[in-house]
């Protein structure tokens, strides 16, 4: 991929992360004034989520899936403007009609393109080498088809006597999960130890078999959480408890692969990158720790009874480790840090920071019983404003740089 393309093609994801940012901005905002007559709140909250995870998420790890694994295709570039005018598609018509023909059609367009994407990594990477990036980037990938087939599932639904049952709301959670902690969260690490190997740090076999096995087993184990909200059986909070178990194994051994490289990692690694990604461990350690109470089931069913636990974790996912992760990436491939590119992460963090800090604390206010902070809603509605004013300040930096800011 040139230069050129590769500034182009980040600055349309970091578009859709700033819309998301803005759709987020107006969703705080109706807590603290409301919405105008005719504009649905749902309907926001689906434009929200899918130009998030869809427009921005799925832009950036495909972007850098292409650059690091050497695909140079003409399909792959095809098909990302294929998914940008998905993106656009669901941009415009979720806020105006929520789940309907319109949106729908492109959603499905973005599903199609995704198919097509994986089938043609597989047959290229068919004939590489069993190295550990390699067979991230795979189940990841099949991870993500396996989080789209919730989505079919919920249409079927949708048309169906089911709708509004707990099959409805186990079709949406099969698909977040497997997004999250599947095709996310495997496919950054799979971009991580990517360009390790390009940087020639070998990675211990065993390790990262006893790794992989474990964190692969635990994201389906740790599905059955989500399950026991409608049938809250003692079967199903044993199967997320021996997924939590797993999961804690999974994180110690890839510690251990990050100890035996990290005098080497260091070598190469800038130090604004490498600053982010340390951060970026940090909320991953927090996100397993976190997932390790809910092994209890009271904890377990307070965990997604309280809406503002809900939001606090997938934030801490999507904003926090993936998010983040993505934009050390960025960092790591420029030249130089800019002053206003540093200032716009740095805004973010804060952002980050204050709105998951906020989250949390209330959701434990909630579960002993002491309501809600004064001027809660305002304050998180302000902390979430650094957003879309970071990546907008981030944006502009990239945009307005001149050309050779890439080593690739």
């Amino acid at each position: 991929m040139s230069e050129r393309k590769l500034k182009l093609w980040l600055i349309i994801a970091f578009i859709s992360f700033l819309f998301t940012a803005m759709l987020g901005g107006v969703l705080r905002y109706a807590f603290v004034v409301g919405l105008p007559d005719g504009i649905q709140f749902r309907y926001l909250q689906h434009a929200h989520s899918h130009v998030g995870m869809m427009g921005w998420l799925y832009s950036a790890l495909y972007i850098f899936i292409l650059i690091l694994f050497d695909l140079k295709r003409k399909i792959y570039f095809h098909l990302f403007w294929i998914t940008q005018i998905a993106v656009a598609g669901m941009l415009l018509s979720f806020p105006v009609q929520g789940y309907a023909a319109v949106s729908i059609f492109f959603t499905t367009l973005h599903l199609m393109a995704s198919y097509i994407f994986i089938i043609q990594v597989f047959r290229d990477l068919k004939k590489k080498y069993n190295r550990p990036s390699y067979t991230m980037l795979k189940t990841s990938l099949v991870l993500l088809f396996i989080s789209t087939l919730g989505t079919w599932a919920l249409g079927a639904i949708m048309n169906s006597p089911l709708k509004g049952s707990a099959w409805y709301y186990d079709a949406i959670q099969f698909f977040l999960h497997f997004q999250f902690n599947g095709w996310f969260i495997f496919g950054i690490i799979a971009l991580f130890l990517k360009y390790l190997e390009n940087r020639g740090v070998a990675i211990e076999e065993k390790k990262f078999k006893l790794f992989y096995r474990s964190l692969l087993i635990s994201c389906f184990l740790t599905f059955s959480l989500a399950l026991t909200w409608s049938t809250p059986t003692w079967a199903l909070f044993v199967l997320n408890s021996i997924g939590v178990v797993l999961q804690i194994f999974a994180l110690y051994y890839f510690f251990r692969i990050l100890r035996e490289c990290h005098q080497q990692i260091k070598k190469f690694i800038k130090t604004p990158a490498y600053k982010l990604w340390k951060f970026t461990f940090y909320l991953l350690t927090l996100k397993i720790v976190m997932q390790s109470l809910v092994a209890i089931p009271k904890l377990a069913i307070v965990s997604y009874t309280i809406r503002n636990f809900v939001i606090g974790f997938i934030h801490l996912l999507m904003l926090g480790i993936v998010s983040l992760f993505l934009i050390g990436l960025v960092r790591q491939f420029r030249k130089d840090e800019g002053t206003l590119e540093k200032f716009g992460v740095s805004l973010f963090l804060i952002g980050f920071v204050s709105t998951e800090v906020a989250l949390f604390t209330q959701g434990l206010l909630l579960w002993i019983g002491q309501g809600f902070l004064q001027g809660y809603y305002e304050f998180i509605f302000i902390a979430s404003l650094m957003f879309p004013v970071s990546i907008l300040i981030y944006l502009t930096d990239l945009v307005k740089t001149k050309a050779n800011i890439f080593e690739l």
